[in-house]
């Protein structure tokens, strides 16, 4: 098989995998929207979702070694301590936005939110592992497979559900079973292909905790600067500001779903510079389609902004078509980004990695006290201003860690 043909096919299912639970939101939200307090409901739902994508963020290196020919089971201690941090952070996120909300949880309640929670990333955990282990083999329509299976059982499940206890604790049972069905496929059918077949395993430097740490970070980078700047704007205490930027993040992470594998598939397949047009064209185009179905034409963007993410306010409206270009640009140094990033890891080079991702957090952290004291206009605006900083500026580090590769050693 051509091996453009196999990098192609590997992201289409990896991305749409992504882009398939992208659907399932809606289904849930429409499901609590049934409930006695729809809009509590909903508001608490979106926060739990937000904890557990943040905390998710240590996860995603866990996809590295295994993708890069490890076998899941030389991930273990590598995956305890990643699932320890992302159980810390989700900790800590908790006090800050769950326990202020005691007017409308109990102590029991909060409780149940908190094990559900740590139950979900530990699946995510899994799956992370799985799924790189999966692109090591070839078998990434697993991946689509099973995304599939979860996003049919949830949209069944909300259609046809009418549930006899409330609808917001059987949106939160019905998120985790959809999870454990995609895991378990994911999980499953990798066994039934490598039970009976020798595959060849390699022995990675990424199954270190020293190694996962340097990776981590700058995966971290993408769910903590959301919250930063989400901390930022809601010092002028405006709720719309803050739901039209969480909307709008929303809108942006599609492109780091689809391209976050990007870095993987760049690693299996051991690409160089001169193979970039195998990985990026297909993903440009597709990019460059969602960009101008949902942002530029106008029907499109109604559909998207208004019907799906219910703006009502025509100053929101304008204000996100005001950032096109932020968007547009957001999405192609992210895929070059992935791109290098993946070169970096096949050669070794985790540390300019790790450094990158450091100088992103002080770059958006530097901004964020900027911010916190002056009070831009355009608020939304600017906080999309230093968002795109942020990655401009790891971006340049990561491309110019991946030249430095290209010199020449020198011989004595």
């Amino acid at each position: 098989m051509n091996t453009t043909f196999k990098i192609n096919i590997t992201w289409i299912n990896t991305s749409l995998s992504t882009g398939l639970r992208v659907i399932e939101i809606p289904f849930i939200i429409s499901f609590i929207s049934r409930s006695i307090t729809p809009s509590q409901d909903i508001s608490l739902f979106g926060i739990i979702l937000s904890i557990i994508v943040a905390a998710s963020g240590f996860l995603l290196s866990l996809a590295t070694p295994t993708s890069c020919g490890e076998s899941p089971q030389n991930t273990k201690k590598v995956s305890s301590y990643a699932l320890a941090m992302a159980y810390l952070a989700s900790c800590l996120l908790i006090l800050v936005f769950l326990l202020p909300a005691q007017n409308i949880l109990s102590y029991y309640h909060l409780a149940f939110i908190s094990l559900a929670i740590l139950i979900d990333l530990l699946i995510v955990g899994i799956r992370r592992v799985y799924q790189g282990a999966l692109i090591h083999i070839e078998k990434s329509w697993v991946i689509l497979f099973s995304s599939m299976a979860r996003v049919a059982f949830t949209i069944l499940i909300c259609i046809g559900l009418r549930s006899p206890f409330s609808y917001f604790w059987s949106a939160l049972i019905i998120l985790i079973v959809a999870a454990f069905i995609d895991t378990f496929f994911n999980v499953f059918i990798y066994w039934l292909y490598t039970r009976k077949s020798n595959i060849a395993y390699n022995r990675t430097a990424y199954t270190s905790i020293r190694n996962y740490l340097l990776l981590s970070v700058p995966s971290l980078v993408y769910t903590t600067q959301n919250y930063l700047i989400i901390v930022i704007v809601s010092v002028v205490h405006d709720t719309l500001l803050i739901s039209n930027w969480i909307i709008l993040y929303s809108f942006i992470s599609i492109f780091l779903g689809i391209y976050v594998d990007i870095e993987n598939i760049t690693t299996k397949f051991k690409l160089g510079f001169k193979e970039i047009y195998q990985i990026l064209t297909l993903p440009l185009l597709l990019g460059i389609a969602i960009f101008g179905l949902f942002m530029v034409f106008k029907p499109g963007r109604d559909l998207y902004f208004i019907d799906f993410q219910g703006i009502s306010s025509m100053e929101s409206i304008d204000a996100i078509q005001g950032i096109q270009w932020v968007v547009a640009s957001l999405a192609i140094i992210f895929l070059l980004k992935q791109f290098f990033k993946g070169i970096l890891i096949s050669r070794g080079e985790s540390l300019a990695l790790s450094i990158s991702g450091y100088l992103n957090i002080l770059g958006l952290s530097a901004a964020g006290v900027g911010l916190y004291f002056f009070h831009p206009p355009y608020l939304m605006h600017t906080a999309s201003y230093v968002l795109l900083a942020g990655i401009v500026f790891e971006f340049f580090f990561i491309l110019l860690s991946y030249l430095k590769t290209l010199r020449p050693m020198p011989s004595y």
